[in-house]
């Protein structure tokens, strides 16, 4: 079971938190993103996490910031339309792709999933 805090703050928030503010995404992504990793899901939140990083790590290419320096993040739906991108577009990814799949997820200030 998760905890309720847990459940509002992680998996169900759309704000994927970067370093310097929270982004919320505008787009209506969850439901493609989640027919994306529904095969992903297996038994327990940790096998469901190892095998969408798996998947993530395996399918996207990193290469320069789609976003630039002062332009607002992709959402989730773009940056996998696109293949990849930067260290922080892949981590908004897999975190929206996490929190859909019901594992929760956070961005770390370094770009790094928690």
């Amino acid at each position: 079971t998760i905890p309720d805090d847990v459940f509002r703050n992680f998996i169900v928030n759309y704000a994927l938190p970067d370093a310097q503010e929270p982004y919320i995404h505008v787009a209506s992504w969850r439901k493609a993103i989640f027919d994306i990793g529904r095969p992903l899901i297996k038994d327990t939140f940790t096998d469901t996490a190892k095998e969408a990083n798996k998947w993530v790590s395996e399918n996207f290419k990193q290469f320069e910031s789609m976003s630039g320096r002062f332009a607002q993040m992709p959402d989730p739906l773009t940056i996998y339309n696109c293949g990849g991108g930067d260290a922080g577009d892949i981590a908004v990814f897999t975190t929206a792709l996490l929190r859909t799949l019901c594992v929760p997820a956070k961005i770390k200030a370094s770009c790094g999933i928690l």
